[in-house]
């Protein structure tokens, strides 16, 4: 099957997501955000945490194989709760060329909600997550165009404008007054008009098979920090670290000592499954294919495949249902049988959803 110029341009490219780099503008990404039955899932359990009745669901960890999706989800999520009024306007838009069943709870929710969370964003492996993470939230300010002249003033740094950053989390911040520290800034974010902040980890997988000389001890600060986050009151915070599987998966690949002290702060995390659904995956294949007009004889054929498919194989009607049918019309010109083969044939080559969908824009 071969596109024409104009075409192409109607086929979404899937690059991976940076969501340090890609935060500032998040629509050029965006545009091409495909909502699935399992994200749609994951987008209102992280919204139900904020309510005092899900306040577990508040640390948790989102787990599912590379190029699934997870930045990208990720995202969608910090540009939500960011509830910014011109990006707000544009998720509407996104939103409405979604399925319907899964996008209206979401939609409901945003109207409804007023809270407004700061996006923080920590990357892979790092040498001392508490300062790391005490940084990223005074970059996250910077980022958002909010002034934070006044809290460096409150802690006396006299250092030039562009080092005061670095001089306070090296030289100020310490194991021991951390939690002073932390609970200062986040006083300073809800005097910004803030909710709370939002703390997403990716490839926290790096992180933990990391030969980090201060794993042990930092493992330790997480679990306490978990803790401490899940007992806040006034202001929310949501800590969410992204993972390429499920964390006892990684248990092979860790020390004795690690193991321990991961398994210590295992429970305090919410785990979050984010594998796509068989069905998902054909809404992604549709999603990549331009859309065009079909005669009415090709419709008619479409269905009556769609009823054969369903005679072969009940798993087809009972597990994707009445969605096969959207997806195949939307699918055309791909046949249904090679739409259904699709996702088999690329797990056969240990592919994921990004390759998939590059392979249907090439």
């Amino acid at each position: 099957m071969r596109y024409t110029e104009k075409e192409k341009k109607l086929v979404p490219s899937l690059p991976s997501v940076n969501l340090i780099l890609d935060s500032d503008e998040p629509f050029s990404k965006l545009t091409n955000f495909y909502l699935s039955k399992k994200g749609s899932s994951t987008i209102q359990t992280i919204l139900s945490s904020i309510d005092t009745i899900e306040k577990r669901k508040r640390v948790g960890t989102i787990t599912a194989p590379p190029g699934s999706g997870k930045s990208y989800l990720a995202l969608f999520i910090s540009t939500l709760l960011s509830n910014k009024p011109d990006w707000n306007l544009q998720l509407e838009e996104i939103l409405a060329r979604q399925n319907k069943t899964y996008a209206k709870e979401i939609q409901t929710q945003m109207a409804q909600r007023k809270e407004k969370f700061l996006p923080v964003f920590i990357l892979g492996e790092v040498d001392n997550l508490s300062k790391t993470i005490l940084e990223s939230i005074l970059l996250a300010i910077e980022k958002n165009g909010e002034s934070i002249a006044e809290f460096y003033s409150s802690k006396n740094i006299k250092a030039k404008e562009s080092d005061k950053r670095k001089f306070y989390i090296q030289k100020l911040v310490t194991k021991e007054n951390f939690k002073t520290e932390y609970f200062s800034l986040l006083d300073y974010i809800s005097a910004l008009g803030y909710s709370g902040i939002l703390i997403i980890h990716d490839e926290f997988n790096r992180f933990l098979i990391a030969g980090n000389k201060n794993f042990n001890e930092d493992m330790n600060f997480l679990q306490d920090f978990a803790e401490t986050n899940l007992r806040l009151k006034k202001v929310i915070v949501l800590h969410y670290l992204l993972l390429h599987k499920g964390i006892s998966q990684y248990l092979n690949e860790l020390s004795i000592d690690k193991k321990k002290e991961w398994l210590k702060i295992e429970g305090r995390f919410f785990q979050i499954a984010f594998q796509e659904e068989l069905a998902d995956t054909y809404g992604l294949i549709s999603k990549s294919i331009p859309k065009t007009s079909i005669p009415e004889k090709i419709k008619k054929e479409i269905s009556e495949s769609i009823n054969q498919a369903w005679k072969i194989n009940s798993y087809l009607e009972t597990e994707i249902g009445s969605e096969l049918k959207e997806i195949s019309f939307n699918s055309y010109p791909i046949h249904l049988s090679s739409l259904l083969a699709l996702p088999f044939l690329s797990q056969m080559f240990g592919q994921n959803e990004r390759t998939l969908s590059e392979f249907l824009e090439k």
